[in-house]
């Protein structure tokens, strides 16, 4: 069985005052968490992973 497992992940996390010190590079890095985990999920669908197992930031703190 493979399997890959992502923990802590910040996906759409709020960052704050992001715009105004990154300036124009603010952008890129808001969706950045989000760009990551789209790739990961298309590696494990490419790689035919059986099992992905994701931890998002949220759950971590329960």
């Amino acid at each position: 069985m493979r399997f890959i497992h992502a923990a802590d992940l910040h996906l759409d996390s709020p960052l704050s005052g992001l715009r105004e010190r990154a300036g124009e590079q603010a952008e890129k890095l808001i969706g950045a968490t989000r760009r990551a985990f789209e790739k990961l999920a298309d590696f494990a669908v490419d790689e035919r992973v059986d099992r992905l197992r994701r931890k998002f930031a949220a759950e971590a703190r329960r």
